[in-house]
Parts: structure tokens; C-alpha cells; sequence
């Protein structure tokens, strides 16, 4: 009985974590957060890149998104999207505006530092290359926050909790991508 309890865990494990993660990095310096990805998931390029870009299923990846929208603008799209995030308890809005460009199989967001804006500066890249049946994702982002943290203790909350969701989004972005 336990082999066939121990066997049905490593299976179910093995389906649910199909991504390979080879890195996945949050550092800091000073106000600005920085997070490097290298993963290789178990789908399509093209499909990886669709659910990239859809806007509307956004929240999917990232379930502390609450609202995203998209405009067409030349080369590219203007995306405004709400969070709710929280640390320590205490639960946030914030309001980042992106202008992304989506080129073959890269993507990049640069954040729009407009009135009400939750950040000050941020950059995010994208890409996606064809690896057997699979995509190996490379992804880098730069972000600085408009928010107060407290000293010592925040900024390290804020770093852990980037790893913990960056993971949970590729999990959710791999599952999307391969439905």
C-alpha cells in the first residue's frame, strides 16, 4: 500500500511540476527588484506566447491581478492592470500602466510612470525559443514600486514573495499553455 501511495505522488508530482526551472533569481538594489527566470515548459512557443498576450486571461497567471485591459496603440498595446497585494496582512491596490511590444517571440513591457501609477520605473523581457516540444522561457524584469516598505524587514518579504509568485505563475502559465 505505501509503494502505490508513494508511486501515485511521484506521478502526480512529475505532471504538476513539468516545468524545468533552471534559475530563478530576486535580488535587489536599493528601490529597484530584479527577477531572472530560465525555465523550460512543456508547450508550444506559439501557445506560451498567446497566453502571454492575452490580456483578458491575465489573472489566470497571476491571481493577485484583479482587473487587466488593453488598448491598441502603434506597436503595440498599452495595458492598465490592479493588483491586490499583500504583506504582512496588510492588503494593497496598486495600478501599473505597461506599454508592451510583442515582436516574433519576444515581448517587452516597459512600465508608464503615469498619475496614480503603484511604480515608478520598470522594464520586463520575454523570451521564447523553441526547445524540442517544449519553450525554454527566458525572463528578466526590473521594477520599482511606489510603496512603502518597512525598513529592514519589507524588502525581504517583498524578494521572498516575488520567488514564491514568479514559481506559481509559470506553474499556472505551463498549465494554460498546454489545455
Amino acid at each position: 500500500m505505501r509503494t502505490v501511495v508513494g508511486l501515485l505522488l511521484c506521478l502526480c508530482s512529475t505532471h504538476t511540476l513539468a516545468l524545468q526551472l533552471q534559475t530563478l533569481e530576486v535580488s535587489r538594489d536599493d528601490t529597484v527588484y530584479h527577477v531572472v527566470v530560465d525555465v523550460l515548459i512543456e508547450a508550444a512557443p506559439e501557445r506560451v506566447r498567446a497566453r502571454l498576450l492575452d490580456v483578458s486571461a491575465l489573472p489566470q497567471l497571476d491571481p493577485s491581478l484583479k482587473s487587466a485591459r488593453a488598448t491598441e496603440e502603434a506597436g503595440g498595446m498599452r495595458v492598465e492592470s490592479e493588483l491586490e497585494e499583500c504583506l504582512f496582512g496588510i492588503c494593497r491596490r496598486l495600478f501599473h500602466v505597461q506599454q508592451v511590444v510583442a515582436v516574433g517571440n519576444e515581448i517587452t513591457a516597459q512600465t508608464l510612470a503615469v498619475q496614480g501609477s503603484s511604480f515608478r520605473s520598470g522594464v520586463a523581457h520575454w523570451q521564447l525559443t523553441a526547445e524540442g516540444a517544449g519553450t525554454r522561457l527566458l525572463f528578466t524584469a526590473d521594477t520599482e514600486p511606489d510603496v512603502w516598505l518597512p525598513p529592514f524587514i519589507g524588502p525581504s518579504a517583498l524578494m521572498r514573495q516575488l520567488k514564491v509568485k514568479t514559481l506559481a505563475s509559470l506553474q499556472n502559465l505551463e498549465r494554460l499553455a498546454r489545455e
